[in-house]
């Protein structure tokens, strides 16, 4: 992927089920997330709605 095809924006509502993907692999597979329990799209969407979209 060359540098140009990169697009960087703020985080939609639709975004969450790929977040949520992968927070829960680092939460599997690492020590690098805070919690040991895996999340939902629904649980996040109310994180999200606080912090997300631009906030």
């Amino acid at each position: 992927m060359a540098r140009s095809d990169i697009a960087i924006r703020a985080a939609r509502e639709g975004d969450l089920p790929a977040l949520v993907a992968i927070a829960n692999h680092y939460i599997e597979h690492t020590h690098a997330m805070f919690t040991t329990e895996l999340q939902t799209v629904e649980g996040r969407k109310t994180w999200f709605d606080i912090y997300g979209a631009g906030r």
